[in-house]
This record gives C-alpha cells, sequence and structure tokens, in this order.
C-alpha cells in the first residue's frame, strides 16, 4: 500500500498528517508558533521558523511509522493565503513574511484603485482588496522598504517557501493575492504593469495537483524522508480543505469556525 503525506503550514501551527491510499490516518503531529506584533497593526512571521516547525512535525511521523514513511508515494501542502514571502536572488529571505492578518496597508489599497480604477480592478481579480493580501502588502513594502523592494527575485505565499521543489505557486493562492485574472488563470499583467511591478518577480502558476519537484537530498537528510518523493504545489487551507470536505460538487456544504474563514 501507498502512504501520502499532508502539510498545513497554518496561522498559529504546521500540522502533519500521514495517510494510506483508502484515505485512514496513521499519523498526525502539530508544532505551534507565534505571529510577531512589532506594531498594533502589524502581523509577520518568520519563515524560518516555520520551516523548522515544519522539519520537526515531518521527522517526528518518520520516526513513529518508519515503515509506512518508506513508502510515501507523493506530498502535498496547504496554507494560510495572502501572506507575502519576499526571496531574494540568493534564495533567501529578504525580510520577515507579513500575513493576511497585517493591517498597514489601508493607504495602499486606495493608491492601487487610484493607479487602476477601481471598478477595472475588481472586474479583473474578482475581488475587493483588502489589508494582508499580497499585493497590498507587496505596495506597502515598495513605499516603505525600497531597499527590501529591490532586492526582491520572486514573491510567493507561505506554504511556496515551506515546500521543496521548484519556486512557483498555485491557482488558489495566487488568485488570494488579488493580483491575479481570475478568468485567464494567470497573473494579472496589465494590473501589474500599471502599478510599475516588475513582472519577472511573479512565479509561474500552476495547478494544485501539479508536480513541484521531488525530496532532494538536503530535504532528506533535514527530514527523514526518502529521495525522489514527488511533491504538488497544493493549495490555499481554506480551498484544500473543501477539497478534503468532498466539497467538489453541488449540494454539499461545510462550516468552519477558524481563524478567520467561514
Amino acid at each position: 500500500m501507498n502512504y501520502y503525506l499532508g502539510v498545513d503550514v497554518g496561522t498559529s501551527s504546521v500540522k502533519s498528517l500521514l495517510m494510506d491510499s483508502e484515505g485512514k490516518t496513521v499519523g498526525t503531529s502539530q508544532i505551534g508558533y507565534d505571529i510577531i506584533k512589532e506594531k498594533l497593526q502589524y502581523a509577520e512571521q518568520d519563515m524560518e521558523k516555520l520551516w523548522e516547525a515544519t522539519k520537526e512535525t515531518i521527522t517526528d511521523l518518520v520516526k513513529r511509522y518508519p515503515e509506512e514513511s518508506a513508502k510515501i508515494h507523493g506530498i502535498s501542502y496547504s496554507g494560510q493565503m495572502h501572506g507575502l514571502v519576499m526571496i531574494g536572488a540568493d534564495g533567501k529571505l529578504i525580510r520577515n513574511a507579513i500575513i493576511w492578518a497585517d493591517q498597514r496597508s489601508e493607504k495602499e489599497i486606495q493608491k492601487i484603485y487610484d493607479i487602476t480604477g477601481k471598478d477595472t480592478y475588481r472586474g479583473t481579480v474578482l475581488n475587493s482588496l483588502s489589508t494582508g493580501f499580497l499585493i497590498s502588502s507587496l505596495m506597502w513594502v515598495k513605499e516603505h522598504e525600497p531597499e527590501n523592494f529591490e532586492k526582491i527575485r520572486y514573491v510567493v505565499f507561505p506554504k511556496d517557501y515551506i515546500r521543496c521543489g521548484e519556486i512557483g505557486t498555485d491557482m488558489s493562492d495566487a488568485s488570494s493575492g488579488a493580483i491575479f485574472d481570475t478568468k485567464k488563470r494567470d497573473w494579472a499583467w496589465g494590473l501589474i504593469e500599471k502599478l510599475q511591478m516588475p513582472k519577472e518577480i511573479f512565479p509561474e502558476c500552476h495547478e494544485a495537483y501539479e508536480a513541484a519537484g521531488t525530496v532532494n537530498k538536503e530535504c532528506a537528510e533535514q527530514t527523514g524522508l526518502k529521495e525522489g518523493i514527488k511533491i504538488a504545489y497544493g493549495g490555499g487551507d481554506t480551498l484544500m480543505q473543501g477539497v478534503g470536505n468532498g466539497i467538489i460538487r453541488p449540494g454539499v456544504l461545510a462550516a468552519n469556525i477558524g481563524t478567520s474563514c467561514q
């Protein structure tokens, strides 16, 4: 029998789950962490600490279930949505992630609307801007931390930094960044150009189930996983929870009393 590993990179903790191919849970592991709030409206996280927590949960499962872990056939992720993670040309973090709960970018939202036109913007992304969205936070960094903005090679979402494999994101998280053309299923290049954002910092978008790569030697050494296991891009937590709950056809309903979603 094959086994699968699911990792949820949440706001307050990371949760890893080992299951068999019939959907039976073998074991779970969870480690919590905090939000960094240097100022009242700020909400940040050190993605390296989230990566360390992720490694610990995976290592814990591998140690407790060695036989099953040796037969892991695939790994995928769900993750907290909207947050801005900035990566430099060296592949390292430029600063702490500005996560979905951050509220510092109200003025930047108005500036985005002033530049692009509110109706045009909303008609493209099919959403209204909010603080904590990737593009709102990115505009704030451009305005207030130009030295960090200049260092950006890629912007990604929290789970995308934690996941081994190619740099990229999936359609659900990309849409949650509110700089995504939902109808075309690609970044909103016209809006990006109007906002004078470098196009090259936005990575490729893939479907959640597509392969982002495999467990490499370094990742294997740090977690105890076997090299070569396929890793999927994964998706935003709310969307992936919907799939897990079987909400893939009309007539199915779920209620989630979570940190921020319903």
